[in-house]
């Protein structure tokens, strides 16, 4: 039988924090180690009342974190049936320590998608491994102290700031996807530690604007290869094109049009589409594409992933200021995004009576189960008709 004890030892010097220690009991032997918290002896008191002080959720998660790497070695012991020292178990507790941290260990992912070219995922890993270890106080835990109750006091601090539900969603759908991928490589056992947080995608606002808005635009006289012509341009091609977005209009290359049709695979899922060039879409083309780019679209000057990468970022941040001006030119109370165009067809289609699964084979889905058990069975003739009919509208809109 092992008794662990959490404690604190005052300081030698009056006023000063003292050290929260762990007191580990087995066989009667008594052996103490100590942890990297230093706390005063007010706020120790408060930690152990009934009402909690948000203000100290980062101390109170460090010791947690070491009390259940602790309980976590003596289980493991037991498991195994051996005999062991309470020295054993400060032994693996100084290893656990030192090895196969949570923070560290997201980090690495990170740098193994930058190296496989996954750079706006690697992004997202590094957003979230700064955000948890903020709310570790910029310290970091082993992978095996992850629990249920540092994972749902993370979702309350993220609460706490403002943060919204969907972005709340996203960092705990990463740290999960690291905490799967860690217990498949055997660093830690499956507790299921996300099991009471929020990771679900809750509706946003609608970002969808009028049919009539975007005839506007189409119709609206601006200078030729000018910044405001290339986003207007963009942003009709992307309607035109059932919703591409931005990120693969600026990886889009010359070879992806042949006969006809643009065939890209989708950045974001891999999914592979289809679009049949109509004329809105071909007199886009004529105006952009140059002999001396193998990419459509003036955005990318340079295939080496890293600095393209890097470009597609800085070039997104333009475009959307550039549309933030083209809002105020329609005379509207509209706000475009790069996400307009995209949720706007699909307003559009679905306002035309073009059933759901058409609408989703043709935007890329494949995350809706509801939808995607027609995927295989929708020609491609559907979703080409369903395009032409919108577009055509919008011609007429612009004609009469």
């Amino acid at each position: 039988m092992t008794t662990i004890r959490t404690k604190l030892r005052k300081s030698s010097v009056p006023g000063h924090r003292g050290t929260v220690v762990y007191q580990i009991i087995h066989r009667r032997k008594v052996r103490t180690i100590s942890s990297s918290v230093r706390i005063s002896l007010p706020d120790w008191e408060l930690l152990h009342e009934t009402m909690e002080d948000s203000s100290l959720s980062g101390i109170r998660t460090k010791i947690e974190c070491g009390e259940h790497l602790l309980h976590s070695i003596v289980e493991n012991l037991e498991r195994e049936g051996r005999p062991y020292t309470a020295d054993d178990i400060i032994r693996l507790f100084r290893e656990g320590k030192k090895s196969c941290l949570f923070v560290e260990f997201i980090r690495e992912e990170s740098r193994l998608m930058k190296e496989n070219g996954r750079y706006g995922t690697a992004r997202n890993y590094i957003s979230t491994a700064n955000s948890f270890s903020e709310y570790l106080g910029n310290s970091d835990l082993p992978i095996q102290a992850v629990t249920c109750r540092i994972i749902e006091n993370y979702s309350n601090w993220l609460t706490e700031r403002g943060v919204c539900r969907n972005s709340l969603s996203f960092y705990m759908r990463i740290l999960r996807a690291a905490f799967n991928k860690a217990v498949r490589e055997g660093l830690a056992q499956q507790t299921f530690p996300f099991s009471n947080v929020y990771t679900g995608i809750e509706r946003t606002p609608k970002r969808a604007v009028s049919e009539e808005t975007v005839s506007t635009l189409y119709r609206m006289v601006l200078p030729d290869r000018s910044p405001l012509s290339l986003a207007r341009d963009l942003f009709l091609f992307s309607f035109c094109t059932r919703g591409m977005s931005f990120v693969d209009m600026a990886y889009l290359k010359k070879t992806d049009i042949r006969r006809g049709v643009i065939r890209y695979r989708r950045h974001k899922t891999g999914q592979r589409i289809e679009v049949r060039l109509e004329r809105v879409i071909s007199n886009i083309l004529d105006r952009h594409i140059k002999d001396s780019s193998s990419y459509v679209f003036p955005i990318l000057e340079d295939t080496d992933s890293k600095t393209a990468y890097r470009r597609y970022r800085s070039m997104l941040r333009y475009y959307n200021r550039l549309l933030d001006k083209l809002s105020c030119m329609t005379g509207t109370d509209c706000h475009l995004t790069s996400y307009t165009a995209r949720h706007t067809w699909a307003s559009a289609a679905r306002s035309h009576g073009v059933n759901l699964p058409v609408i989703s084979a043709a935007m890329g889905h494949t995350s809706e189960k509801t939808t995607s058990i027609y995927l295989a069975d929708i020609d491609r003739s559907l979703i080409d008709s369903a395009n032409r009919e919108i577009i055509g509208r919008l011609e007429c809109a612009v004609s009469s």
